[in-house]
């Protein structure tokens, strides 16, 4: 391929292809043939002439094809570029609180809204970095992220999430922190623990980002307008650049319900999370 040498169905295509359509490449090898210099020298050649490589797996001293959800989502993101060059974060998932080294304090969310968005952003073509806490769904091989664990843990980070583009914050952060013991506490006596405000990111992320930061507002059992009125104000208060607010009534796994309010128009969206996902970044962004 990398020498024009056109003799078979796969590289007549490829000929036929360059510089007329996207071309992704997931090669698979022996990794000495795979490490061979002849090889990396043609996989950089095939590079500077637009074409994406799917790296391979290394196992048993093979490189193998990678599996194919990773494949389909280079394919999907050749074909979407929308956020070509523009610099997504998410930050996702629950944050936790701990009470003492074994026992921790959270929350009910699984992560899914934030792992629906990384996908969406990550096939339309950004360059995305995702923070996670905890999530009980699966995250698709293609998305690479960091962890974080208490919203202090997640202020570490805060200016490398600052040097993006558009944040979207739909993670379930602690309202409340505890100091955390030492040790175990024991479990043949009542405690009482004193619950303090935690820090609000989104406030601080606001004072040190001038970017597009999208936030989230989860409510329960509120009405429609209620919903909307709460939804503003954390837009106002924060500085947002808009608020996706949904009673958790309406969220059932693989299905969601939002409001999508920004500055000068508000969506209303239901259905699929991935779909739903799909249409907030692109009424936001």
């Amino acid at each position: 391929m990398a020498h024009g040498i056109d003799d078979t169905t796969v590289t007549s295509f490829f000929t036929n292809s360059l510089g007329s359509i996207p071309v992704v490449v997931a090669p698979a090898m022996h990794k000495n043939m795979y490490s061979n210099p002849i090889i990396m020298r043609n996989i950089e050649v095939l590079k500077s002439y637009g074409v994406t490589f799917v790296e391979p797996v290394m196992e048993e001293g093979k490189a193998k094809i990678p599996d194919a959800e990773r494949i389909v989502a280079e394919v999907i993101r050749k074909l979407n570029g929308t956020l070509y060059g523009k610099k997504v974060c998410i930050v996702g998932g629950s944050s936790f609180e701990y009470m003492d080294d074994v026992r921790i304090i959270t929350n009910t969310s699984t992560g899914e809204t934030s792992i629906a968005l990384a996908t969406v952003c990550y096939y339309m073509g950004a360059d995305l970095s995702l923070f996670l806490g905890m999530v009980r769904t699966k995250v698709p091989p293609f998305l690479k992220y960091e962890r974080f664990t208490n919203v202090n843990s997640l202020f570490s980070h805060i200016e490398e999430i600052a040097k993006n583009d558009i944040v979207f914050v739909p993670a379930a952060l602690s309202d409340f922190t505890t100091e955390k013991r030492d040790g175990k506490i024991p479990s043949d006596s009542r405690i009482t623990l004193q619950l303090e405000p935690a820090q609000k990111f989104l406030v601080s992320l606001r004072k040190r980002f001038g970017g597009k930061i999208v936030g989230f507002k989860a409510e329960y059992g509120v009405s429609k307008e209620e919903l909307k009125m709460r939804a503003a104000k954390r837009m106002d208060d924060y500085s947002l650049d808009a608020v996706v607010a949904n009673d958790l009534r309406d969220v059932r796994e693989g299905w969601t319900r939002v409001i999508v309010l920004r500055r000068g128009g508000e969506l209303e969206i239901e259905g699929d999370k991935l779909e739903v996902a799909k249409r907030i970044v692109e009424f936001v962004s």
